[in-house]
């Protein structure tokens, strides 16, 4: 069974070294209100109760810091949520969980694996100016290819971020 978290021991694990622990445990409670982030039991479990987060929330925890990082308005749900259902960054969660499944046999059999987040000024097709996809790149390559519609992209760096989390724990599969 994989290990479950409190909120403050996923922001132990995702926070940066030169980052209070009380602003991290404050962003995930947000990003918890707001529907980003997984937790098992009740929206509101009670007075003296913690809520409790399995890997998938670990997993998100990480994937929304790194885009908070680099600027996205990861931390603001409706930015996050877009106007589309689910919108951009809940489809980058989505494929994070999804990569993360089998992010360490890829690794041991020589791919890293990107999630690229992108914008375009023009509407797709399907009505979409934002995409978010993953791509596996052969190490040591490790070039990553842009869609070339984009204007703006960010890379993140699934498989480090799953080195990092899992480094001091043995990963469950699946």
């Amino acid at each position: 069974m994989s290990p479950l978290f409190t909120v403050r021991e996923l922001a132990e694990v995702v926070r940066r070294p030169d980052e209070e622990i009380t602003a991290v445990v404050d962003r995930l409670r947000n990003w918890t209100k707001e529907g980003l982030l997984t937790h098992l039991g009740p929206k509101n479990p009670g007075t003296g109760r913690h809520r409790k987060y399995s890997q998938a929330g670990l997993i998100e925890a990480a994937v929304l810091t790194a885009l908070a990082e680099v600027g996205l308005p990861a931390v603001r749900g409706a930015a996050i949520r877009g106007t589309t259902k689910g919108g951009l960054a809940m489809t980058a969660l989505k494929l994070a969980r999804h990569a993360f499944q089998d992010i360490d046999d890829k690794y041991r059999n020589g791919f890293w694996v990107y999630l690229i987040v992108a914008r375009t000024h023009k509407k797709s097709s399907r009505g979409g100016d934002a995409l978010a996809i993953l791509q596996e790149v052969p190490m040591p390559a490790n070039a990553v290819e842009i869609p070339p519609t984009s204007e703006t992209a960010i890379v993140i760096n699934l498989t480090n971020i799953a080195l990092r989390l899992f480094a001091s724990q043995e990963r469950p599969s699946g």
